[in-house]
């Protein structure tokens, strides 16, 4: 049976379908659906083989980052600990998401015969008044446009994230921060620009550069660090 450090993968595999496989249920239970056994099963079902699908995803990305940085093959563990926090913070967001989109103006829940696409992520408004103006499109969008002015200052950032971030620097350092700072720019204009009469009508041509630049600096700043270091 094959192994990775202190777990093997086929203890992971079946750990991480019983978290997805529960998971499903609890959605299913939220969903009022309990008294449908087949609805039931189809949740438990979709759930396991989801995160079982995950945890493949995150232990193959840490054998990636392994051979990338030359070190040893990384443990299973930290793979079903991702996928164990993915399961929660998914029913954490679904608990939270019709107070979420009620206050801050994010897309509603969808709707059975609705979808949803990028643009209700551009059309989206947010609610409130000047405190969320200032408390979300100031004080929360400083937080990753400061990172990505310190990746730009000192050429040196975090690319990834737990349990495998890689550290990039130089030129792929720069391109992250200006990512960041991408997404700091959205956050920015969607609260203040939402919140502006003056504003508003520029927040979803501003959501789009922003967005843009958000993904494409992430993205090839990520991959530049990580072929720079394989090289």
């Amino acid at each position: 049976m094959p192994k990775t450090g202190t777990m093997d993968l086929a203890t992971g595999a079946w750990l991480a379908a019983a978290v997805g496989g529960v998971t499903g249920l609890v959605e299913a239970h939220r969903r009022h659906l309990t008294s449908a056994r087949g609805a039931l099963l189809t949740h438990a079902v979709i759930g396991a083989l989801l995160a079982a699908a995950a945890y493949g995803c995150f232990v193959i990305a840490g054998f990636a980052v392994s051979v990338l940085t030359f070190s040893g093959a990384p443990d299973a563990g930290p793979a079903l600990l991702c996928v164990v926090v993915a399961c929660a913070g998914f029913l954490l967001a679904r608990w939270l998401q019709p107070v979420m989109a009620s206050h801050f103006g994010l897309p509603e829940p969808r709707r059975p015969s609705g979808r949803r696409d990028l643009r209700d992520v551009l059309d989206a408004r947010p609610r409130g008044g000047r405190a969320t103006m200032w408390l979300g499109g100031v004080g929360l969008a400083l937080l990753p446009a400061l990172y990505g002015i310190q990746c730009i200052v000192t050429r040196r950032g975090e690319a990834g994230g737990f349990p495998w971030s890689s550290t990039v620097e130089g030129g792929a350092a720069v391109v992250l921060g200006l990512g960041w700072i991408g997404v700091g720019l959205f956050l920015h204009i969607h609260f203040f620009f939402g919140l502006e009469p003056r504003l508003e009508p520029h927040s979803r041509a501003g959501k789009y550069l922003s967005l843009i630049m958000a993904c494409a600096g992430l993205t090839v700043g990520t991959a530049w660090g990580m072929i720079a270091k394989a090289s």
